[in-house]
């Protein structure tokens, strides 16, 4: 999805998204949207993250805040960091 389609999605929705571990690995996560999307700073293309724009940071990136399926506590994923694909509903149990 683009991040328009994933701004768009309403507070409530059951969605799958496919998160990035800290070793490269994509791990599919369901879970339910807590909070809107909203913009968090700006990231470059090496991976530094910056508050505001500027000195290489003009990519804008977001962030998500989700609730785990079976778990209360929420969690945040951001754009350029470990958010890499988010599909609406939850995905069967493999």
């Amino acid at each position: 999805m683009t991040i328009e389609e994933i701004i768009a999605i309403p507070v409530g929705t059951r969605v799958t998204v496919r998160v990035e571990g800290p070793f490269g690995n994509i791990v599919p996560v369901e879970a339910t949207v807590v909070a809107p999307m909203v913009q968090y700073g700006y990231v470059s293309e090496n991976g530094g993250w910056g508050l505001y724009s500027g000195h290489g940071l003009m990519t804008p990136s977001y962030r998500l805040t989700l609730r785990q399926r079976g778990h209360r506590r929420r969690f945040a994923v951001r754009t350029g960091f470990d958010l890499v694909d988010v599909k609406l509903g939850w995905e069967e149990a493999q």
